[in-house]
């Protein structure tokens, strides 16, 4: 069943729970002199990615306000905040590559049918909305230099911190289709 449409939903600016903001950048390496090899994947990944934040964000707001909207009329409720309008990629020579911005409203509880809703301890106002604000930033440098551009970029962002720079790349080690999570230098997480 397909959600209504926006603007049939009766308020879009408070949520049934509280809403945190978050910031983050993502960066997209690869070898820019060469785009159509595995190992430039992660330029590939981000431009997509505007597009399903923006969907994401519509779908979940329309969800959050027919919550509200079944809310009684005395039930507490929280200011949703207002997503940032997405910037297309676009050339920014200061980088060295290009930067986008885009907002999505993610929801930090657990999915409907998770164990973790079967608890006795779960609490559903324990888990806020997250609105995360998204630069993404492809370099358009060769793939030895890339930090280069990455810490250019970041520096037009003092407000995020190094924690806040998701790096997307290849791992040619890896089995094609495979997702790793490193933070740091430590050792990576494999999902399959």
């Amino acid at each position: 069943m397909m959600p209504p449409p926006l603007f049939s939903v009766a308020d879009m600016r408070v949520a049934d729970r509280h809403v945190v903001r978050k910031a983050a950048m993502l960066v997209g390496l690869g070898n820019y002199s060469h785009p159509t090899t595995r190992h430039s994947i992660g330029q590939y990944c981000l431009s997509p990615l505007i597009h399903r934040a923006e969907a994401h964000d519509a779908a979940l707001r329309a969800e959050v306000a027919r919550r509200v909207a079944r809310l009684s009329p005395d039930a507490q409720t929280f200011e949703l905040p207002v997503p940032a309008a997405t910037e297309p990629f676009r050339p920014v020579a200061a980088s060295k590559g290009w930067l986008a911005r885009v907002s999505v409203l993610l929801d930090a509880a657990p999915p409907k049918g998770d164990a973790a809703r079967r608890s006795p301890h779960f609490r559903m106002h324990a888990y806020p909305y997250v609105l995360y604000d998204l630069v993404l930033y492809i370099p358009r440098m060769l793939m030895n230099v890339n930090g280069k551009g990455v810490a250019a970029a970041r520096a037009l962002y003092p407000e995020l911190a190094v924690s806040d720079t998701l790096l997307v790349h290849d791992e040619l080690q890896r089995a094609f289709g495979k997702v790793s999570f490193k933070h740091g230098g430590k050792r990576a997480t494999s999902l399959g």
